[in-house]
This record gives structure tokens, sequence and C-alpha cells, in this order.
């Protein structure tokens, strides 16, 4: 219903279910992207670092962002063809890509460590942003990644995080900070230590402690996602 009462679509045709709505609709106005299919409207090609972006299969631009992973090609893929199909320049639009800094706590950089691991912070607390932030740190070339992750009030690690514990997969070492109640009760059910039996990972009752041991770590990146309290990270690095 929401569709339908816009005047332009612009849909990721790589996901089933967008595709599925858009096939059903008859929408008069549809715009598409994708980085699977070329006969989409605009198609971007994956080449290292960068990405080229297609239209009716002629090269419009190609160009390499500061943020990494593929979850940013497609946010990128959806702009161009936002901008595109309202006819901004492929020129303009690949220098705004380009210039583009990205958002905070999405896989930003904080500082090297004695020992040479990368640290990351992170936002993700739902499990396809956190495998969307780990499978970027694996396109980037790190191998020892270690992810320290707090879950997001027990309510929502209780009916987002079932049926999905191999999110982690990949990681050398999983660390599982106390669930951030935030208005919530403490839930035994949706607490963090069952979470981190399921995920096989270490739960770690103390943010500080925990950091402390990690400063020694022989790891390529140390990765800290979630919301609430692991912001507080920083402060003992």
């Amino acid at each position: 219903r929401f569709s339908q009462s816009c005047e332009r679509i612009v849909a990721n045709i790589d996901c089933p279910n967008v595709k599925k709505l858009i096939e059903c609709q008859n929408h008069p106005r549809v715009t598409t992207f994708s980085l699977k299919t070329r006969d989409a409207d605009y198609f971007g090609e994956l080449r290292g670092s960068s990405f080229a972006c297609f239209c009716r299969g002629k090269e419009l631009f190609e160009v390499s962002l500061k943020s990494r992973g593929t979850h940013f090609v497609y946010d990128a893929m959806c702009a161009s063809a936002v901008a595109l199909s309202e006819g901004v320049s492929s020129v303009t639009v690949a220098t705004a890509l380009s210039d583009a800094s990205g958002v905070s706590r999405r896989l930003e950089f904080v500082r090297k460590t004695d020992t040479g691991a990368h640290i990351f912070e992170d936002y993700a607390h739902h499990p396809t942003e956190i495998r969307a932030t780990l499978d970027a740190l694996w396109e980037t070339g790190y191998r020892k990644i270690c992810c320290v992750f707090q879950p997001h009030t027990f309510s929502r690690t209780r009916y987002v995080f079932e049926g999905k514990y191999d999110i982690f997969d990949g990681c050398e070492s999983i660390y599982i900070l106390p669930t951030y109640a935030a208005r919530e009760s403490f839930d035994a059910s949706a607490d963090s230590r069952e979470l981190a039996k399921k995920c096989g990972a270490v739960y770690a009752p103390s943010l500080p402690e925990l950091c402390r041991s990690l400063k020694a770590s022989q790891y390529d990146c140390i990765v800290f996602m979630g919301a609430g309290d692991i912001g507080c990270f920083k402060k003992y690095f």
C-alpha cells in the first residue's frame, strides 16, 4: 500500500522479497539496481576496493568508497540510482560518493594497539548488520578477528537472534557482554549468557576487564559492536 502511494520506487532486486513485491505491484515508475543482475536499470560491478556503475551496459563511473563492505556499496548504488534517475550527472554522483566520509560508529577505525591489532567500532546490534560488518572485515583482508558484542534489550535479543547463532562464524574469538537492559527488567530467558552459549562465545561480565586482557592480544583486528555500554570501550585502551 505504501509503495502504491509513491511517485517512484527505487528497488534493490537482489533482495528476493523486494523483487517479489515490485513484480506483483505493476507500479508505473520503478528504478532497479543490483550487484548481481546486469538487467537492472543500474548495475554495480565490484572491482576490488572500488565499484563501477553501469546503465544499460554503459559504464557511467568507477569510484572507491571510504566505507568498507559490500553493504555500503549497496547503499551507494541506491543513492546513485536515485540521483541518476532524477537527472543528476554521473560526474557529480561519482564525486559525491568519493568524498562521502561515511557515518560514525559504522565500521569506524579507532586506533591500533601496541601489538598491531586494528580496533574498530560498529553500531550493529541486529544479526544482519553484525554479519555484514564481519563480512566487510573479512573482505578487507583480516583473518584473526576478535568480536566483542553487547546485546541491546532482552526483548530484542529474544526474537531477533532466534535461530541466527551462526552470525559470528569466522571470528577467532567472540566475547558477549551483559545485555544492555535500557528500559527493560531482567529476563533470564534472553540473558546474554544464554546467547553466548548458543553462539559458541565467551560471556564477559566486565567491559574494563575484557579490554585490559585484549590490549596484549595477537589479533588482526578487534571490533566492538552494539549499543549501550560498549560505546565506553575507548577509555580502556
